[in-house]
This record gives C-alpha cells, sequence and structure tokens, in this order.
C-alpha cells in the first residue's frame, strides 16, 4: 500500500497546501478532489503573489476591477476571495458530506494588529463576512498577544485555523482560548460547533533546527515535538473540559502539519508526511509532496497516542545547549512577521501586474523600473500611497 492509501484509511485529511488559480481554473484540485485524495485547501498571499508574477492568469480579472476602480489593497484581497471562494464551491460537496468535519478552505489575510482587540475583531468579522462560504475558515497567527482577538472571534462563530504553533505549549495555549470561547458561547445559549483547527508548522521547525543540530537529530527533534504535541492533544480531548464541550455540541480542535520547509524541500517534507500520519488529523502539503506520496512503498508508522518516545528524545537537548522552547517562540516570531512580508509582496505583485495590464505596451519598463518591497519607498511609489474604497 502507498502512502497516500495509508493515511486516509487511517482517517487523516490532506489539505492541498499553497492552493492557487491557475490549480484551480486547470482543473488540478477538481482532479484531486474526484481521486479522493484531498479534502482541503489552502490559500496564502505569499502563492498568489508568485502566480501574479510569472504568470497572466490574473490579467483578465486585474483589467476589469482596474476599469471598475479597485485597486491596491481592496483589489488584492478581492482576487484572495474569489481564489477562496472558487475551491470553497469546489469542496461544498465534502463539506456537506461530513457534516462540516472535512472540506474546508483555509484563507491567510492581512491581519492587523493585536494590541486593539476590538479593531482586530471588527475586521476579521468584516473579512469573514465577505467570504461568503460557510467552509471558509480564517487563518490567524497564535501569538500570545493574539489569543485574547482569537477568543473573541471564535465567539463571535467564526471558524478560524491557529496558525505558527511549534511547542507544546503554544498548543496548549491555544486550545485553553478555543474551550473559553465555547464555553462562553454555550454559556450565551448560542451553539458551541464552532470549527477550529490549530496548525503546527512543522516543517519550519525542522528547518530551523537543521541550523542547530547534525544529521537526522534535526528531524528526530521536529518529529518528537510533533509526537509530544499529538499526546498533548489527545489529552485534551480526554479531559473532562473537553468531554464536557463534546457533550454540548463543541467540535474537537484538530491538529493541522504544515509540511512546507523553507530549506530542506522536498525529502524533508516526504518523511515528515511519512512519521506523521494519525486520526483525526490533517497534513497541508503542497502539490509536489502529493505527487511524491502517491503510489510510493509506504515505510513510515502511525503516531503513537501516548508520545511514544518523544520525552525521551527531547531531553537530550538542554545538554547540548539547546532549549527548544525558546527556539520555539523565535520561529513562531517569525513566521508571524513573514505572514505580514508576504501580504506586502502580495501588494507589490498586484500593483505591478496593474502596471502591466494598463500599459502593455510598456510592460519591460515596470518590469525593470518599478522597485519591488526590498525598497520601502519603491512600494509606497508602487502603490501610490492611497486605496480605493474597500468593497465586496
Amino acid at each position: 500500500m502507498d502512502t497516500l492509501s495509508t493515511l486516509l484509511g487511517i482517517g487523516q485529511s490532506l489539505w492541498l497546501e499553497d492552493t492557487t488559480r491557475e490549480q484551480l481554473q486547470s482543473g488540478l484540485l477538481v482532479q484531486h478532489i474526484q481521486e479522493g485524495s484531498i479534502t482541503g485547501a489552502a490559500i496564502t498571499p505569499l502563492a498568489c503573489s508568485r502566480v501574479l508574477r510569472r504568470t497572466g492568469v490574473y490579467d483578465g480579472a486585474i483589467r476589469k476591477k482596474l476599469a471598475a476602480g479597485l485597486f491596491g489593497e481592496p483589489l488584492a484581497m478581492k482576487l484572495l476571495l474569489e481564489d477562496a471562494r472558487h475551491a470553497a464551491d469546489l469542496l461544498r460537496p465534502i463539506y456537506e458530506r461530513t457534516d462540516g468535519v472535512d472540506g474546508w478552505v483555509a484563507l491567510a489575510l492581512f491581519t492587523p494588529p493585536a494590541s486593539d482587540t476590538t479593531a482586530a475583531v471588527a475586521a476579521i468579522a468584516t473579512a469573514y463576512a465577505k467570504a461568503r462560504r460557510p467552509n471558509i475558515l480564517l487563518t490567524l497567527p497564535g501569538l500570545p498577544e493574539w489569543l485574547p482577538a482569537i477568543e473573541e472571534v471564535i465567539y463571535s462563530g467564526v471558524p478560524v485555523n491557529i496558525a505558527f504553533l511549534l511547542s507544546r505549549e503554544q498548543f496548549l495555549s491555544a486550545a485553553r482560548t478555543c474551550l473559553r470561547a465555547i464555553e462562553r458561547r454555550t454559556a450565551a445559549g448560542l451553539k458551541p460547533a464552532v470549527t477550529s483547527f490549530a496548525s503546527i508548522s512543522i516543517g519550519r521547525l525542522a528547518a530551523a533546527l537543521s541550523a542547530e543540530l547534525t544529521g537526522e537529530a534535526s528531524f528526530e527533534s521536529a518529529t518528537a515535538m510533533a509526537r509530544r504535541i499529538y499526546k498533548t492533544s489527545r489529552d485534551l480531548h480526554n479531559s473532562p473540559e473537553w468531554e464536557r464541550a463534546y457533550n454540548s455540541g463543541a467540535r474537537p480542535l484538530r491538529l493541522v502539519w504544515t509540511m512546507e520547509t523553507a530549506d530542506e524541500g522536498q525529502r524533508l517534507s516526504d518523511s515528515l508526511i511519512k512519521n506523521l500520519m494519525a486520526p483525526l488529523t490533517v497534513a497541508a502539503i503542497p502539490e509536489t509532496a502529493l505527487k511524491a506520496i502517491t503510489g510510493d512503498v509506504f515505510l513510515g508508522t502511525s503516531l503513537p497516542a501516548d508520545g511514544g518516545d518523544c520525552e525521551k528524545v527531547l531531553a537530550g537537548h538542554p545538554h547540548q545547549g539547546i532549549d527548544l522552547n525558546t527556539c520555539a517562540v523565535k520561529l513562531q516570531n517569525t513566521e508571524a512577521a513573514a505572514l505580514t512580508s508576504s501580504w506586502i509582496e502580495m501588494l507589490d505583485a498586484v500593483a505591478c501586474k496593474s502596471a502591466f495590464v494598463t500599459n502593455p505596451d510598456e510592460r519591460d519598463k515596470y518590469l525593470h523600473e518599478i522597485p519591488f518591497i526590498n525598497n520601502k519607498k519603491g512600494i509606497s511609489k508602487v502603490l501610490n500611497v492611497k486605496r480605493s474604497p474597500a468593497t465586496d
């Protein structure tokens, strides 16, 4: 049996990481859905900006929106929402068939500073209202300063994907946030069945640890951290607090293993997939990794509910001068900053593409003269330091 068949057989779901308009329009996502391999999707500004820069797939849509007076940030938001709705419509039958267990589209948008919880919650509520699909959930950073806003968002009934979690402690903080929101909804007489996911950036963690550890040690440490988080998740599911929540109709907080890596590439992604199989979890993988695990020979093992030897593996790191919790905190901040950078990158790509479609005879000029995000003054010039009215 190949890896793909094995993980589907044990009850793990697969999301297509960095789903793009190319994949939506080419029929690739439809093909994966029909084959039964993909049951969810993740859409990000970075993936969108890459497609904007190297293809013309958005040209027609941008030209029409510019003619209608839409540009800048509202235009970028509109493109992402269109992609999310398209993917959500394709996945809607799965969502309906599984009663909301699968068929989700995780959409990452620019998030305002969390220092003003009220403003942040209002911005997220507005974005969700524009999504207009029940199977779209919003990806929000699971940093400590964001947890109060996330609690309010869940309490308001918006499904979320809490991202950039890299340690047991970070996961526990996110889980407590979800539980508080659910308990508040129950106490207020509201339905507690608001879907939430906790995304563990295990691929990024493994890649980051490779700079501190040699050989297979970084991979072993990352998977040990994953096993520890999985054990914690199982323990929470069986705790009195969560059992009361389930009895009231709440949905379980599901883990999402994000396999994307910055440096190690395909080999590391494939290895992580084969070692992080577990029921009621999700593996978010890129298209290249999906191809690699289709038809191969399965050599991995399912995650043990008790964490296996995770504590033994992790116990040796303090003696090597490595504090994994400190590493997780630093990497979480780095990942959150990268989300902001990816939004700036998308605004830049939208501005450049807008210039291209408006002046098709001067593409080379714009390609060489328009500065990108490495130049802060440049991005202001490209965006003309103004926004069009926010429209849906």
